[in-house]
């Protein structure tokens, strides 16, 4: 029974709980999320010891940049509005949701599929953007019709008051 490093818990973990066998790699973000968590907790020993995981990182990181600037780029986004913590349920809800979460994961995963899905639903908020203006042009043109009328009704109002106030003074003088 081999060990292969050392667990989150202390414990000694061997072959067959978790951890890959001696020649295993993990390919590009996923070995950098491995290295990072490494890093992070400083609890474990990454495969290959800790220059193998710090070269892993050194190597991973462009990889890493780059899947984060393909992901803000899908969204709609620049790097400096790259979120840094995984986004609050509640906060935001609709569309912005839906790519914040969408967003979050793509970063954190290599799959194309959530890239698509980015460029899907910002073209969706950008469509549902400009629908909103349209609909907000469009009301603002109802409401100013709707006081142009009341203004010309009030007009009217007025013209037929003074025209009976005149039909009353003319009975009464005579």
């Amino acid at each position: 029974m081999g060990t292969e490093g050392y667990g989150a818990e202390g414990g000694v973990r061997t072959k067959g709980q978790g951890t890959a066998e001696k020649g295993e790699g993990l390919a590009g973000a996923s070995e950098l999320a491995g290295c990072l968590r490494c890093l992070v907790l400083g609890f474990a020993v990454c495969l290959g010891g800790v220059t193998g995981c710090l070269r892993s990182f050194v190597l991973g990181l462009p990889l890493f940049l780059g899947r984060v600037a393909e992901c803000t780029e899908a969204a709609g986004l620049t790097a400096e509005d790259t979120p840094d913590e995984s986004p609050v349920p509640g906060e935001l809800h609709g569309l912005e949701n839906a790519i914040a979460h969408v967003l979050w994961n793509c970063m954190r995963n290599d799959n194309d599929g959530l890239v698509n899905a980015l460029e899907h639903l910002s073209a969706n908020l950008e469509r549902k953007e400009l629908r909103d203006e349209a609909k907000e042009e469009r009301r603002a043109e109802h409401e100013a019709a709707r006081a142009e009328r009341e203004a010309a009704r009030a007009e009217r109002r007025a013209a037929h008051d003074a025209a009976r106030a005149a039909r009353e003074a003319a009975r009464h003088s005579s």
